[in-house]
């Protein structure tokens, strides 16, 4: 599927020489640097936090244009900007804002309306992926200033 989010950082490991490195990066990242992802991957397993998964990932996918601009600003600063390094970052920035912006229309226009119940959820979502990445964000700044 060459279309996919898959397929665009194979592209970006691959053209970086960092695929063999990619599984170990895994398993040795510090476990803080996965907070929202971690938090995000909770919510869409539980069937009953769905609602919260959808808030959640309104507030992540806004994220995206924000962060991804200044990484292929600082590539295109330091000579990295190859369309293999670079299309994992391009893709996100075209597509990311529809996702949110899809599913808050979504939101706002289901059938039957929302109930107040599953909008707490949503806000909690939303509230849940603030909290980690300030968590995330602040673990971070301290762990990376020590290297």
């Amino acid at each position: 599927m060459t279309e996919f989010h898959t397929y665009w950082l194979r592209m970006l490991l691959e053209q970086t020489n960092t695929w063999k490195q990619f599984i170990s990066y895994r398993e040795t990242a510090p476990w803080f640097g996965k907070l929202t992802s971690n938090t995000f991957n909770l919510l869409l397993t539980r069937p009953g936090y769905k609602f919260a998964a959808y808030g959640q990932f309104t507030i992540s996918e806004s994220w995206v244009l924000p962060h991804f601009s200044r990484i292929l600003e600082g590539m295109k600063r330091v000579g990295l900007d190859c369309k293999n390094n670079t299309i994992y970052f391009e893709k996100h920035l075209t597509i990311d804002p529809y996702h949110t912006r899809d599913l808050l229309d979504a939101l706002a226009c289901q059938e039957p309306k929302l109930s107040q119940a599953e909008i707490n959820q949503v806000l909690f979502g939303t509230q849940m992926a603030i909290v980690a990445a300030k968590a995330q964000y602040d673990r971070m700044i301290i762990y990376l200033s020590s290297l």
